[in-house]
């Protein structure tokens, strides 16, 4: 959560005076974008490990 606020509130709000409000827009399409393709191509396999190994986070 640190480099969320991090990038949030102090680069973008530069990009942002400097380009507009659209900068906030287009990286919340990229990020909901990259959520996206990560669910579709990770949520069966990570359904599969969790069933086999019994896996409940990344970390272990």
């Amino acid at each position: 959560m640190s480099s969320y606020s991090a990038v949030m509130f102090v680069a973008f709000a530069a990009v942002a005076y400097t380009y507009g409000i659209t900068v906030y827009v287009w990286w919340a399409v990229s990020i909901g974008v990259g959520v996206g393709i990560g669910a579709f191509v990770f949520a069966a396999r990570w359904n599969r490990l969790r069933a086999k190994h019994g896996v409940v986070s990344p970390l272990e």
